[in-house]
């Protein structure tokens, strides 16, 4: 099974490297505020202490980091108001059975099953766009969720994936 980016698709613009570069420079920063202030003084040495912990805090997280999945695809697919309109008629059509015209997975026909489906508002954003075309195309297993690579192009489901995009940020 793939395991999911670290950063996801649409919720943030800047890589890890960046995000962990920032709080690095800021951590250094405090530091050398601290020491400049003195590090006899209590302010000093509280700026000192929190730069020291941003930095190893940042190094921390540049370790464990896991590297962009090159196999993930990169969506082609501009999220166009035209695009998401017909991932949204695309989404009744064949995922709102059971995810729910909203997606918070209380579709009719999810009563029936095992598993009730995710609450895509709240799932959707935690994935790379790539990722979820890969479960819209291949489905999710040990899940009831199929595939639809058979059902619907590629780009019906680039579609799809801009439309998730929407239906998550409106949150109702």
């Amino acid at each position: 099974m793939r395991t999911p980016p670290l950063l996801h698709g649409t919720v943030s613009t800047a890589g890890p490297g960046a995000v962990g570069g920032a709080v690095l420079a800021a951590g250094l920063l405090l530091a050398a505020y601290g020491v400049r202030a003195g590090l006899r003084t209590a302010a000093g040495r509280a700026f000192f202490l929190a730069g020291v912990v941003a930095a190893g805090v940042s190094a921390a997280a540049a370790l464990r980091a896991e590297p962009p999945n090159p196999s993930v695809p990169q969506n082609p697919v501009p999220p166009t108001a035209a695009s998401m309109e017909f991932g949204r008629r695309l989404y009744q059509v064949h995922c709102a059975a059971c995810h729910g015209q909203h997606g918070s997975g209380d579709g009719p026909a999810a009563a029936a099953l095992a598993a009730r489906p995710p609450d895509l508002r709240l799932h959707v954003p935690m994935h790379a766009d790539g990722q979820l075309f890969m479960w819209v195309s291949e489905g999710i297993p040990g899940t009831l969720m199929p595939g639809f690579w058979e059902r619907l192009t590629e780009e019906e489901r680039w579609h799809v994936v801009n439309y998730l995009r929407l239906l998550a940020l409106s949150g109702r």
